[in-house]
């Protein structure tokens, strides 16, 4: 046989030992590598997905609860509705700011690993408006409690949660949204 004759058997022979013995195994392993980046990246979205929803949760129970302080503490002087509702409002309130304000650290925590870094800050960011509006809320409480009268103040902080701090929720809530949306 001539030389290239037996080239070409060789390379035959090869050609056919790689389509049959390495291709498919490298073809399957290729297959894998893609199902598990596209399990990790739906795990990933399904994992945002809840740290969302819990924080939706959360800022929407601490506004509900928060507002209806100065909602009731308006009207308790003119009232008999809002007179009774007032102290539970309080009561309510004060039994589950803490919580709620662990809940929100907790949930920023989850962020930080499943998110970047902005999506975190806007989640701080949020946490320190519940902080100073909390602190509004609860010096008006005290001075209401020693006597003064917070009908304006009540008044002003009612305003407030209807026209800024219920838009600066849905505002951070939609930046971290947008960031499932674009597929992080």
């Amino acid at each position: 046989m001539s030389e290239t004759l037996n080239d070409q058997i060789v390379t035959i022979v090869v050609t056919a030992l790689i389509s049959g013995l390495v291709i498919p195994p490298l073809a399957k392993l290729l297959d894998k590598m893609i199902e598990r980046k596209s399990d990790i990246k739906k795990q990933l979205r399904e994992r945002q997905v809840e740290l969302l929803d819990n924080l939706t949760r959360v800022i929407w129970k601490w506004r509900f609860l928060a507002k209806e302080i100065p909602y009731h503490g308006f009207y308790k002087n003119t009232s008999a509705h809002a007179k009774t509702k007032y102290p539970d409002a309080v009561k309510n309130y004060r039994e589950a700011i803490w919580d709620m304000l662990l809940e929100m650290k907790s949930i920023k925590s989850g962020v930080m690993v499943w998110f970047s870094e902005a999506e975190a800050d806007e989640v701080e960011k949020l946490y320190t408006e519940v902080k100073l509006i909390d602190s509004d809320l609860e010096s008006t409480i005290i001075e209401d409690e020693m006597g003064g009268d917070c009908t304006p103040k009540f008044q002003k902080l009612s305003k407030e949660f209807s026209d800024v701090v219920s838009a600066n929720i849905d505002n951070h809530l939609k930046v971290i949204a947008a960031k499932i949306k674009r597929g992080a």
